[in-house]
């Protein structure tokens, strides 16, 4: 617990970190002495979405420079519009054509930074692979924060549950709600806007809309195409919904219907404590309260308290529908 504790404060750290004073024109610079299996030229690559984070094209390359016979290289900023962007660095193999993007493994050959027009950033690369494990940033402050968040969206998913499926969801729920306190603590748009993306923001959102009103009102000011683009979408999912409930409240047909009382039983489910979650997956499984007992090492009386508020709070009168639930 206090190992995270340290681990979320240097986040906050990092991600509250302000740019230095930059004049001039702003550069990518570094030196990456590749070895003979991979072209001398390297590739800049504008994203404007985060959905196209691992989209590749001709049209996204926007500049590229030939490495020097030391690895040294330059690719100007002074193309991109105001406020904080991401972009694209990346390799290719000899022979490769210039749009081959590597995802994952040892041979992944790009990596993201976080930048501006004015942003004077340097690269140094040590041998190894992937690249971008053994790539050394100076100059963009917020690019390491970004990747901490790429690794924290991801995190759910490279954990052994042994098959519990309570157990992921609180670990899905736990990150949720972290990235969304770095959403919320951030003074860089960009990054605030990237963690909210990469929390579950479209369950979320029909949940709590206050909230996301509020984080869009916090950087109204800022008209980059990503906050362009969340916006659109936020509104857009308002319509959908508002047809759906008509739906709803007029036909109350078939899967419409079904599709309700699912999304009903969901929100019931998360209301459930932790040992609330765990009691209830062992009525699942047709334990009698002795057996909870034992499982969990809770007295006979607060297992019964514990399944009389389960009940409650699921709308479920017995034992066999909690057997039943789906």
């Amino acid at each position: 617990m206090a190992l995270q504790k340290i681990l979320w404060s240097a986040i906050f750290l990092l991600l509250n970190s302000p740019y230095p004073e930059q004049n001039g024109v702003g550069s990518i610079s570094g030196t990456i002495p590749i070895q003979d299996t991979w072209e001398p030229i390297i590739y800049l690559s504008y994203i404007d979405s985060f959905d196209a984070m691992n989209s590749m094209s001709a049209e996204m390359i926007v500049a590229s420079d030939t490495i020097d016979s030391l690895g040294g290289f330059v690719l100007d900023l002074d193309f991109l519009p105001l406020g904080d962007h991401l972009v694209r660095l990346h390799l290719v193999k000899k022979g490769d054509p210039p749009t081959s993007l590597v995802i994952g493994g040892k041979m992944e050959n790009h990596w993201f930074l976080i930048v501006n027009n004015k942003s004077v950033i340097n690269l140094v690369y040590s041998e190894g692979l992937p690249i971008s494990e053994n790539l050394t940033v100076s100059g963009s402050p917020f690019t390491e924060g970004f990747h901490q968040i790429s690794a924290l969206r991801i995190y759910p998913n490279s954990l052994d549950y042994e098959s519990s499926i309570l157990k992921k969801e609180f670990v899905v729920e736990a990150v949720n709600e972290n990235l969304r306190k770095i959403a919320d603590s951030s003074s860089n748009p960009l990054i605030a806007l990237y963690a909210l993306k990469s929390s579950d923001y479209k369950t979320n959102e029909e949940e709590s809309p206050e909230y996301y009103e509020s984080f869009l009102k916090k950087w109204d000011a800022v008209d980059t195409p990503y906050f362009q683009e969340f916006r659109e979408e936020i509104k857009d999912d308002k319509i959908p919904w508002r047809i759906l409930l008509y739906g709803v409240l007029t036909l109350f047909a078939g899967v419409v219907f079904g599709k309700v009382l699912g999304g009903r039983k969901k929100l019931h489910v998360k209301k459930l404590s932790v040992q609330e979650r765990k009691i209830f997956e062992l009525l699942k499984r047709g334990a009698s309260n002795q057996q909870i007992s034992d499982e969990c090492h809770i007295e006979l009386s607060t297992v019964k308290s514990h399944v009389s508020s389960i009940f409650s709070k699921l709308k479920i009168k017995s034992r066999k529908e909690a057997i039943d639930w789906k």
